[in-house]
């Protein structure tokens, strides 16, 4: 799936049921650690938070920042969100962007949220991204098992990345969805998405949606919350990009998203186009 694009340039939550639910105890992770490391302008940083002993991988989040309006301070993208073979460390690669003589070091987080369960089962799917397209990538579970989380790799470039992630979801109960934009004049790369899978029931996707206005002179955040009783199993984002050659569609960057609570998926993005578009928290829950 793919669409053409040759640039870069109040709140709203709705839940859809994937399930029905069943009696089986759902737990929130039980702890959360972070890694920190400063990352220079052009260069590419590699964060590795590590889940204490006896646990795994829960799920994962990444701190990064960006500075607004683009070329005023750093421009961290992520290109990489995923768990290592041992599920006990969660890692965030990202590139500090460096245009012309800018000077913006920053520093970047990867959040590793952990609990005392088994490994999940592993699935990925890669597929090519020509230069100028949007590129989508889904990985599939395995019959009998559901999403319980998701990741992404695309391979980082320096000094400026020529490929951001626009939107990391589970269409479906049995599916992650990773969208990203291979912008510039560069060779194919490749976008891979990640799914980790394991036993039911599925999970309930809640989204929360809010407005990015064209060129605000801010970054903007939205917050999905789970339903009473439900707690966050991980979280995504999806932030509105053109699959069109247009100076005046929405370009909505998102570059950060962290669990804000046990029940609280939060994601931060920027527009820095003409245009409005949106962007989307989405928490899975159980």
């Amino acid at each position: 799936m793919a669409g053409k694009i040759v640039r870069r340039g109040g709140v709203v939550a709705f839940i859809v049921g994937v399930s029905t639910v069943l009696a089986i105890p759902a737990f929130a992770y039980a702890s959360h650690t972070t890694k920190t490391v400063g990352v220079a302008s052009g260069a590419q940083g590699t964060a590795t938070a590590i889940c204490p002993a006896g646990q795994h991988i829960t799920f994962g989040g990444i701190g990064a920042p960006l500075g607004v309006p683009l070329g005023s301070g750093p421009e961290m993208f992520p290109q990489q969100f995923f768990a290592d073979s041992t599920q006990t460390n969660w890692t965030t690669v990202a590139v500090n962007g460096k245009r012309d003589d800018m000077n913006h070091p920053a520093n970047l987080t990867s959040h590793a949220y952990c609990g005392p369960h088994s490994t999940r089962t592993v699935v990925t799917k890669t597929v090519s991204v020509a230069s100028g397209n949007v590129g989508v990538a889904t990985a599939t579970c395995p019959a009998g098992t559901v999403v319980l989380g998701g990741g992404y790799k695309t391979p980082p470039v320096t000094p400026y990345p020529y490929t951001l992630i626009t939107r990391l979801r589970a269409p479906t109960s049995t599916s992650v969805e990773v969208a990203a934009v291979h912008f510039a004049q560069t060779p194919t790369t490749t976008l891979t998405a990640i799914a980790y899978c394991g036993d039911g029931p599925a999970l309930t996707e809640v989204t929360a949606a809010i407005a990015m206005n064209g060129s605000e002179p801010s970054t903007k955040s939205v917050t999905a919350t789970c339903p009473v009783g439900k707690n966050v199993m991980w979280g995504g984002m999806w932030g509105q990009f053109p699959s069109a050659t247009s100076s005046t569609l929405p370009e909505v960057l998102p570059f950060s998203m962290t669990a804000a609570s046990k029940t609280q998926w939060k994601v931060a993005a920027y527009n820095p186009n003409s245009a409005s578009g949106f962007l989307k928290a989405l928490a899975y829950c159980r």
